[in-house]
């Protein structure tokens, strides 16, 4: 409807948006490019670039808008009768849905840090969050709940809570500049599976319309007398042999069998019905896999090489704790009370971090929190 595609429109805007701010802010892999550019987007302390992307960002939603919702209104608002372009069948409109689900995909892939999005440390200036001057985004509102569900609820349960469940600690989301910028190409990439979806169930009859048996033109239906008598109130097909091209045109002669043939409108694009419409999206599932397998392929080998530094650096000595005056002896490393102690992520952390952004970028399977590190 009207508001997905003002969705879609408004996402596709906020990856230009973010992805372009990333670009000019680079001065460590291609110093060299576009340095005027550069220096005037990150001008006056950052601000210009704040202020561009929020411009663009809500003069743009607002146009997307209002283009959706207030074009195309009236009866022969918009009409198409350029039969030089377009003309897709189904089979291709899939497959361009795939095509575009590979270049959200390759996006991302041509980013300088790809697979494991990991900031180097010579990096003197870090690349900012679009639209804003911060580095990172830090969210802990979901871990400060679950800290205060034990205080609220009886002993028992409170126990079970911080035996069985993670540390709030966990809960804490923590995401960099580039996760963020390429956050909107996944709903992207969701939306551009959604219309290869749409092609694979498309079918004439169920919209009012009906193809040519032998060129497969697309034909409108738009009396509504005609329409209301095939189906029901919801849009259920009722008269199937009405939706056809038999019943709207002679076959022999080619000549319409009533007047409310003549208000037909014959569309450019084609319907073939043919099942390799479905060679879309299997193609964007397998560029979704190869991409996940990519990322699955950093993550372990980062996991190994901060596994093999652990195993070579030599452990450090962790001074005994002192007992406090009048209270209780606190876990040894923890400094936490027994009696407040959360059990799998005490048993886990290991000195990797914990929780849903514990390092930002991905790394350290955040899937198993609370696990240590394997021995590879």
């Amino acid at each position: 409807n009207q508001s997905f595609q003002t969705l879609s429109g408004s996402v596709d805007l906020l990856a230009i948006a973010m992805v372009t701010d990333q670009v000019y802010q680079d001065y460590l892999w291609y110093p060299n490019w576009a340095p005027c550019t550069k220096r005037l987007w990150n001008s006056w302390r950052g601000r210009t670039r704040v202020i561009c992307f929020w411009v663009f960002m809500i003069v743009g939603v607002a146009l997307t808008a209002h283009f959706v919702f207030k074009t195309g209104t009236d009866p022969g608002d918009i009409f198409w009768d350029d039969n030089r372009i377009g003309g897709m069948t189904e089979i291709a409109r899939s497959l361009l849905a795939g095509c575009i689900v590979f270049t959200d995909l390759f996006t991302v892939l041509q980013d300088w840090s790809f697979p494991m999005f990991v900031e180097t440390v010579s990096v003197e200036v870090p690349v900012k969050i679009a639209g804003t001057y911060a580095e990172t985004f830090h969210c802990n509102c979901l871990g400060v709940l679950w800290r205060k569900i034990p205080t609220v609820t009886p002993a028992f349960v409170s126990d079970f809570i911080r035996k069985h469940t993670p540390n709030p600690d966990f809960f804490a989301l923590s995401l960099n500049g580039k996760w963020l910028t390429y956050g909107p190409l996944l709903g992207v990439m969701l939306i551009d599976l959604f219309c290869a979806r749409s092609q694979m169930m498309y079918s004439p009859e169920n919209y009012g319309q009906y193809a040519h048996p032998v060129d497969g033109r697309i034909y409108v239906i738009t009396d509504g007398v005609y329409l209301a008598e095939a189906y029901d109130k919801v849009g259920t097909l009722l008269k199937p042999v009405w939706i056809t091209y038999g019943a709207r045109w002679n076959t022999t002669t080619g000549l319409p069998t009533s007047d409310s043939t003549l208000t037909d409108v014959r569309l450019n694009s084609r319907f073939v019905g043919s099942p390799v419409k479905y060679l879309g999206l299997v193609l964007a599932l397998i560029f979704i896999a190869i991409f996940g397998m990519l990322l699955k392929l950093a993550n372990v080998k980062l996991h190994r090489g901060l596994t093999k530094d652990r195993l070579e650096t030599p452990a450090e000595e962790v001074p005994a704790e002192v007992e406090p005056e009048g209270g209780s002896s606190p876990t040894p490393g923890t400094g936490v009370p027994p009696e407040v102690k959360w059990g799998p992520s005490d048993r886990a952390s290991d000195g990797a971090g914990t929780g849903v952004g514990a390092v930002a970028g991905g790394a350290l399977c955040p899937w198993l929190p609370w696990r240590t590190l394997p021995r590879f």
